[in-house]
């Protein structure tokens, strides 16, 4: 046969793209609600515009074949090919499963999997767990069918009946020409820089353009990435120190001084209760500007509280935002410190804070609490008590997730009865973590795909609103101060898109009896982050905050207004004014720049790369 090695490999580049444009298509269809507004034409273009990244894929994946092709021949050993095959289809039962887990995992997190995601698969029960019953039958039905169509295609399409004889032209021409193919194919062209994702980008609809992404080249480029993220800072926007002096000018205060003390006089060490509300984004509430209805009880509460209206989470997955609201560190884009013990460990902790001045502290979740290695984070705080769901009797009712947040905040009292104050103890929600299984009747019928979603924060805002009345029947409730906040956001209905600024925005709320009637209903209207918090509490009870140099107190007058948030691949900045950018940087682009005043552009956007750039290097040195 001539040229047989040619027409193999041709066969298998074919086999390839086809099987990627199916994969596409899948993934397409899943969310076809993402894209019911755009025209057929720009839906095609996915297919398109994806050829470039499938083909630097296929050129990985046949590296191998290649070398099995060149050695056979010149050696009539059959054992090659046979390899060859095998080969492929490890590659197709990688795909599938990546396929799969691209579907739930864009639904909640906005990105295809990614190394960040394979970190949470070493705590594979939580994820078996999170899933609906739905989503894994389906995945695992997904996977099946894609590899046996992926396998009969491949015997029936690309049979290979290689010559019994050696082509030694032939077979010295494949070695001399598809070798330098391969490479061409994977660095995807001539061109100097070799091929990035931004080049399959295409359209104005994120969906469309993550569509167009291959799957496997995904995966391989962003444990690529973080690969290198563990050995030096990435995010190199200007030599360092220029970048630390940006970002010491946005920390600096002429005079340390809080606008007002909101405690009562005669509170000298009030308990402290957080309420961690898991995945809340601010559309849930209507005082902030979300949907009315959802959070009743939020609404009332803030009411009486003291409220921040502009509040942005750190990052967008709850160990992120443990790092942040206990220990004021902001999240990194593609890692967490709180997975890493060797890191984690030189991050200050308010939970020692209170400790050191007597409290008895305490961690309350109705989950496992392995999952994003927040256990080994919150030992590492020094809580006296923490309870998870293997603590709660078994006859306590349960989710997919574990114990549901009536009974987590039910417990909650009943052990705070028998704790001596002061005390520090906080809650972790879990009700409002796919797959959203609370123990109610659907109270919305609309939301889309976030309907579950929408009706699980209106489950957890009915327990909360619970928990405060019998708090109120508690003697330490006159002595205690309860503070609402956000882990992370979440999309909504409103589909903000996955780079918006503003779906970043989370609750912070000040409550209780200890705060003076003249604050009660205050809304603080300055831009902040969660990570700022920890000062302006540790303000309010004069405790010193220096150990705590990412935080600042939002109640004094001369701090600047800035939130930064990061995600997979870049981060969200905000200031005054409405001023906000978002920035990939694998993609070296810009996203949903709003800067009112033209002329601040240049220096908005070097903040907000100081920041990260900053950040990221005390990351890399704890």
């Amino acid at each position: 046969m001539k040229f047989w090695q040619f027409i193999y490999l041709l066969k298998l580049y074919f086999f390839w793209l086809i099987l990627f444009a199916v994969e596409r298509l899948i993934f397409i269809l899943y969310n076809i609600d993402k894209i019911t507004e755009v025209p057929f034409s720009e839906v095609l273009m996915a297919f398109v515009h994806a050829v470039y990244l499938d083909t630097s894929a296929i050129a990985y994946i046949l590296a191998l074949p290649v070398i099995l092709l060149i050695l056979r021949g010149f050696i009539l050993w059959d054992g090659f090919l046979k390899i060859a095959f095998w080969w492929q289809m490890l590659f197709v039962v990688a795909s599938a499963m990546i396929t799969a887990s691209d579907l739930p995992l864009y639904h909640e997190w906005g990105t295809k999997t990614n190394y960040k995601a394979l970190k949470y698969l070493s705590n594979p029960s939580e994820v078996w767990h999170t899933a609906t019953y739905f989503d894994l039958f389906f995945g695992f039905l997904l996977i099946a069918g894609i590899c046996a169509s992926a396998y009969y295609f491949y015997k029936k399409f690309i049979p290979l009946n290689a010559p019994k004889t050696r082509h030694f032209l032939q077979s010295t021409l494949f070695l001399l020409i598809m070798p330098g193919l391969i490479a061409l194919g994977i660095r995807g062209g001539w061109q100097a820089i070799a091929i990035q994702q931004s080049v399959v980008y295409y359209s104005k609809n994120n969906t469309l353009n993550t569509a167009a992404v291959n799957s496997l080249w995904n995966l391989g480029h962003s444990i690529d990435q973080n690969r290198d993220y563990l050995n030096h800072n990435p995010y190199m926007f200007m030599p360092l120190p220029e970048a630390k002096q940006i970002v010491d000018s946005l920390y600096y205060v002429p005079k340390d001084t809080t606008e007002f003390y909101f405690l009562k006089e005669d509170i000298e060490n009030p308990n402290i209760v957080y309420i961690i509300l898991e995945s809340w984004s601010a559309d849930l509430i209507k005082v902030l500007g979300g949907f009315d209805s959802v959070t009743p009880n939020f609404n009332r509460l803030s009411e009486e509280g003291i409220l921040f209206t502009r509040t942005f989470s750190s990052g967008e997955r709850s160990d992120q935002g443990m790092a942040a609201i206990f220990s004021a560190f902001p999240a990194q884009p593609m890692t967490s410190i709180a997975t890493q013990p060797d890191k984690y460990s030189q991050l200050p902790s308010i939970v020692k804070v209170f400790k050191n001045k007597g409290y008895y502290t305490s961690f309350f979740f109705g989950g496992d609490l392995s999952y994003g290695n927040i256990k080994s984070y919150m030992y590492f705080n020094g809580f006296d008590k923490i309870l998870e769901e293997k603590d709660f009797p078994d006859s306590i009712p349960r989710g997919g997730l574990g114990v549901h947040d009536q009974y987590l905040f039910d417990r909650n009292i009943q052990e705070l009865k028998n704790f001596k104050e002061p005390f520090f103890s906080a809650n972790f929600t879990l009700s409002t973590h796919s797959p959203f299984d609370m123990p109610m009747k659907t109270k919305f019928t609309w939301g889309g795909d976030e309907q579950r979603y929408i009706n699980s924060g209106y489950y957890t805002d009915k327990c909360i609103g619970e928990y405060i009345e019998k708090a109120k029947q508690q003697p330490w409730y006159k002595n205690t101060l309860f503070i609402i906040v956000a882990d992370h956001s979440h999309n909504s209905p409103r589909q903000w898109g996955y780079f918006h600024p503003m779906s970043k925005k989370i609750p912070l709320l000040f409550y209780g009896d200890v705060i003076k009637e003249e604050y009660r209903g205050k809304k603080v209207t300055k831009v902040c982050s969660q990570i700022d918090l920890t000062s302006t509490l540790l303000h309010q009870l004069y405790l010193p905050d220096s150990a705590f140099k990412w935080s600042k107190n939002i109640l004094n007058p001369y701090t600047q207004e800035f939130a930064y948030s990061a995600f997979v691949d870049g981060l969200v900045w905000v200031r005054p004014d409405s001023n906000m950018f978002a920035y990939s940087y694998n993609l070296d682009r810009f996203f949903n720049i709003h800067i009112t005043n033209k002329k601040d552009s240049a220096k908005i956007i070097k903040e907000g790369q100081a920041y990260l750039e900053t950040v990221f290097q005390e990351y890399l040195e704890k």
